[in-house]
């Protein structure tokens, strides 16, 4: 059931964005594929979807975070499974990863989303019977806040356009930490590449000043089975830091955006009026310029 609803929010997101009048000029005037029978609920989220980044492609924020949105929408990021790269392995040991993994599966774009849960209180989301909050691709990637609490005393409703902002900035933490991981993986690969150009440069060395060792006329012996697990144990404890600089570098994007929504003063007047105090993400508070009205700040 989970595998149909992400694929759904797949083709609800891709359609969305290749409608032609919600491009810009700039944009590439491709419809998509032709087009195919689709259920009445997948069309009216389509046009759900469709409202929403029209809403997002006017707010007065950096273009560079809406491009994320945009070009996951059309599988326009430069991931493995794109860019026809089989051989490309994530830093978390996935194959091939392309869009669904680095922006939902990957236990960087993972971590990002328990930011998120982390900051949802219980009167703000509702919780299945272990009491733990859920969030699925389809919240974050067609950005439908999820349901309030049902059935609980004081139970609120998160507002749209600021899950809205809190989605561009988690999908742009993401694409945040995929850049990391790839980073990671090509400083990994160079170091190991240095390594063994140091290892051929002292044979060369020794070759030259016509040393042979005596170890070298005798066939090659594989290393001991200790050996090999301390250097599976070594290069997996490196693989482990190197995935965990790549999660905290994600979760910091996260709210460094927020804070960059917050300080470009980008939030609609109207939202002062709807977006509670107690909001988590973004909340009002009083104008220091004018006591009388509020502005859009960063939650709890």
């Amino acid at each position: 059931m989970q595998t149909q609803t992400s694929e759904l929010a797949e083709r609800i997101l891709l359609a969305a964005a290749a409608t032609p009048r919600l491009q810009q000029p700039r944009w590439p005037a491709w419809t998509g594929p032709p087009s195919t029978p689709r259920l009445p609920r997948e069309l009216a989220l389509t046009a759900s979807v469709r409202v929403a980044l029209r809403k997002l492609w006017r707010l007065r924020w950096d273009n560079a975070v809406k491009e994320v949105y945009w070009r996951l929408a059309l599988n326009g990021l430069a991931t493995a499974e794109r860019m026809s790269q089989p051989e490309a392995v994530c830093l978390c040991g996935a194959a091939c990863p392309g869009r669904a993994h680095h922006y939902w599966e990957c236990p960087i774009a993972q971590a990002v989303v328990r930011a998120m849960l982390d900051s949802l209180p219980a009167e703000w989301c509702a919780r299945p019977a272990d009491g733990a909050p859920r969030l699925h691709r389809e919240h974050v990637w067609l950005m439908f806040a999820p349901p309030p609490a049902a059935r609980r005393a004081g139970a609120r409703r998160l507002h749209s356009g600021v899950w809205r902002v809190v989605c561009l900035a988690a999908l742009a933490a993401m694409d945040t930490g995929r850049r990391a991981a790839n980073l990671a993986a090509l400083q990994a690969k160079r170091e190991a590449d240095a390594r063994a150009a140091a290892r051929a440069r002292r044979a060369e060395r020794a070759a030259a000043a016509g040393q042979r060792l005596i170890s070298s006329m005798l066939p090659a012996a594989p290393p001991p089975e200790a050996q090999q697990r301390r250097q599976a144990a070594a290069a997996e404890s490196e693989r482990a830091r190197r995935l965990q600089q790549a999660q905290q570098a994600a979760v910091a994007s996260f709210w460094a955006w927020l804070a960059d929504f917050v300080a470009c003063r980008a939030a609609p007047r109207q939202w002062s009026a709807q977006v509670p105090a107690q909001h988590p993400f973004l909340c009002t508070v009083p104008d220091d310029a004018d006591p009388r009205t509020s502005s859009v700040a960063a939650g709890a």
